[in-house]
């Protein structure tokens, strides 16, 4: 499936597969720190999902944000994977994203917050993250 992947805020997004990351069950002490979003507007992409995110006071406390696309019309699937900067920051995550709305937007759908069974953990990571 195609992919859009940043980041942090301002990071440039790449298309198509993900690429420069890796795949892994959990986090290595057991704590989850990436969350899926659902329910998202299938029109949102990477820019408006991180305007989201830095608005619910969510902004440095992110490290990726991944995207699942469609192919043919590019939007994403409904839903997406953010990597967490710490356990607490997915704690608030799991507490404050539940049942918000993307603003500016003409969609009346809520968001949806579950932990991530996986996280994406791309090869360049800031080096004070937990994960690097």
């Amino acid at each position: 499936p195609g992919a859009v992947a940043a980041r942090g805020p301002g990071a440039g997004a790449t298309h198509g597969p993900r690429a420069g990351a890796t795949r892994r069950k959990g986090s290595p002490n057991g704590e989850h720190w990436a969350v899926m979003l659902r329910n998202i507007p299938n029109r949102c992409r990477r820019a408006e999902i991180a305007v989201y995110l830095d608005t619910h006071g969510f902004e440095g406390r992110y490290t990726d944000i991944l995207v699942p696309s469609d192919r043919v019309t590019q939007r994403n699937r409904g839903y997406a994977f953010v990597n967490l900067r710490s356990h607490e920051d997915f704690l608030l995550a799991m507490e404050r994203l539940p049942g918000t709305r993307f603003e500016g937007t003409f969609s009346t759908k809520t968001t949806k917050v579950s932990p991530a069974t996986h996280q994406f953990i791309p090869d360049t990571l800031d080096e004070d993250h937990p994960l690097a």
